[in-house]
């Protein structure tokens, strides 16, 4: 029976990782540099870069004005906008750094998540060779 939660962990973890390169070539660098960690805390400092990055890239929307003079904008990574109707893209950047933390109840992006849950396995990899 481990050998077939094993089994399906690594699975899992390959899942991630194809998710991952579904994102925009632009951000694979960024990502591979995320993934490349050794502790928790260098991970939220890459992650945070990579999130300023994701912000950068962000292309305001043509309907920009639709939400109380706020510009909106959709996911770069999973080209996902804010569940309302009507409304075009997050607003910036605030909406936009929830939907890729998945903070305050947004759905968080399938790309940052799978980032989050493939960085997580290899903290634990570098943690059982150093133990």
């Amino acid at each position: 029976m481990e050998d077939i939660i094993e089994n399906l962990k690594e699975e899992l973890q390959m899942v991630y990782a194809d998710i991952l390169e579904l994102a925009p070539q632009v951000f694979q660098e960024k990502i591979m540099d995320c993934t490349n960690v050794v502790t928790a805390q260098e991970y939220k400092g890459k992650k945070q870069e990579f999130i300023d990055l994701v912000l950068n890239e962000t292309e305001v929307s043509d309907n920009q004005y639709k939400y109380k003079f706020s510009p909106t904008g959709y996911c770069p990574l999973c080209h996902r906008g804010a569940d309302i109707q009507y409304e075009s893209g997050f607003i910036l950047p605030e909406g936009m750094i929830r939907h890729l933390k998945g903070s305050h109840g947004a759905r968080q992006c399938a790309i940052i998540k799978a980032l989050d849950k493939v960085a997580k396995y290899y903290i634990k990899l570098q943690d059982g060779h150093n133990a």
